[in-house]
């Protein structure tokens, strides 16, 4: 991986091989055991019909076991989130190895998850072959990588993994903005670091001003063609209530990605040190609907909504971050089916396979605001899969009867933990809802960051 100034960054840590902590498919709370390697079943009906079926659909087409890259469950990229080293907890970047081992993290590795027992072949549902909202051309650019048994040498299969590469390197180049920023750039300070990127800050000289780097190397993601969403939406998509990029490149194997760097950390710093009083959630809330409401009007799905995701600015201004999750509804792909997320936040149309819109959002809001009362999601304290199965099948969770909080609050979250997405509130209608009269200016949130 190129490095700007290596004396200033520190060698990767890769997860070691066979170590069943880095194996599991979740970062569990310490005093918890790993999950089950069991799947929850696809659910061909309404979410609380019980089924024997243990098969999942995956958007992108029929599922192989050996693929390198179709999921059976998970997010469409890399499973690291990234946080400065030392106490991991001041960049705006979400957690990463080799930090202790949490629950906050998005679904993995499919074979993570799969069961023992799951040996056949999977139907595949012609009506949900897509591509993440990649076009075609960008698809085409990658393939799953071939099973041994399909090669006749290690000096053809590599020859076949050389040749994709090539041929993602040019669909990626056509993207991004020709050239090599790092002239532009000095004073480089890591932030974060995975097995699959890096994140550092650097002084971008044209600016005067410090901005963020997420260093992606396409050749160790797990789907490198959802490299694209970190390029494309947040480059075509601009919003005060957006993280703001500035440009990315291409510069050998790795995508640098130039974004506005977020002093403020992200909001899950706050949240699990102090408590906010409610005109400081309502300010949060207000402009996570705001930045919400314009991905939904473009038929952006985030698909990972949770204090990890939103990132404060110095002044306290709130902005979404981590796109890497995200789907583009169209016309012809106006819902989307596959299993992606963080599990203590997925809504139940998503856990239960069901065609999902916009909506799964505001179901991971909810969550969210509960999260910002009472410093963790509901359910923080069991397994990700059990988790799952009371999201899926059993009513909405709602605050803890400790938490006192107003009737308009409670009146907001009762908008958005509706299991049936049609009656769930949507960000446009939400922004006009009594709760939100009590935000405040953003620097509110300032008082409540760490210097």
């Amino acid at each position: 991986m190129v490095k700007p100034q290596p004396s200033q960054l520190t060698s990767y840590e890769k997860p070691p091989e066979n170590n069943s902590l880095y194996s599991s498919a979740f970062r569990l709370p310490k005093r918890g055991p790993e999950p089950a390697t069991e799947v929850l079943p696809y659910l061909a009906g309404h979410s609380n019909m019980p089924s024997s079926s243990t098969g999942f659909f995956c958007e992108s087409g029929s599922f192989n076991r050996h693929s390198g890259w179709e999921f059976l469950a998970g997010p469409p990229c890399t499973p690291l989130r990234y946080l400065p080293e030392g106490d991991g907890q001041k960049a705006g970047y979400n957690r990463s190895f080799p930090v202790p081992l949490n629950n906050s993290l998005p679904l993995n590795n499919p074979q993570q998850l799969e069961s023992k027992a799951f040996t056949k072949d999977l139907v595949v549902n012609e009506c949900l072959k897509t591509n993440e909202g990649i076009t075609a051309c960008e698809a085409a650019a990658y393939r799953p990588a071939p099973e041994s048994s399909e090669v006749g040498s290690v000096e053809q299969r590599e020859a076949k993994e050389r040749l994709s590469s090539d041929q993602f390197r040019a669909a990626l180049s056509a993207v991004v903005c020709p050239g090599d920023p790092r002239g532009d750039l000095k004073d480089f300070v890591q932030i974060g670091e995975g097995s699959t990127a890096i994140v550092m800050t650097a002084l971008k000289v044209s600016l005067g001003c410090r901005v963020a780097i997420k260093i992606m190397d396409f050749l160790k993601q797990q789907r490198r063609e959802l490299l694209f969403n970190e390029v494309v939406v947040m480059r075509d998509y601009e919003h005060p209530n957006i993280v703001k990029m500035y440009s990315s490149y291409l510069i050998g194997s790795e995508l640098w990605v130039m974004m506005e760097y977020m002093e403020g950390g992200p909001l899950t710093d706050i949240i699990t040190r102090t408590r906010l009083d409610e005109e400081t959630i309502a300010t949060v809330c207000l402009q996570c609907l705001k930045g919400l409401d314009y991905l939904h009007s473009k038929g952006v799905v985030h698909r990972d909504i949770k204090s990890d995701s939103i990132l404060l600015a110095k002044d306290g201004t709130v902005k979404l971050s981590d796109f890497g999750f995200c789907g583009q509804l169209s016309a012809e792909v106006p819902k989307r089916r596959s299993l992606v997320g963080t599990p203590y936040w997925m809504s139940p149309e998503v856990i239960s396979r069901l065609p999902y819109g916009t909506k799964a959002d505001m179901w991971s809001f909810g969550i969210m605001v509960i999260e910002m009362v009472q410093g963790e999601p509901p359910l923080f304290d069991v397994q990700p899969l059990q988790a799952m199965r009371h999201i899926r099948d059993s009513t909405p969770a709602t605050f803890h009867p400790s938490a006192k909080v107003s009737e308009e609050l409670n009146s907001f979250v009762s908008h958005l933990l509706v299991r049936d997405p049609e009656q769930r509130s949507s960000a446009a209608e939400l922004l006009h809802h009594p709760f939100l009269k009590k935000a405040q200016h953003p620097s509110v949130i300032c008082k409540y960051m760490s210097s």
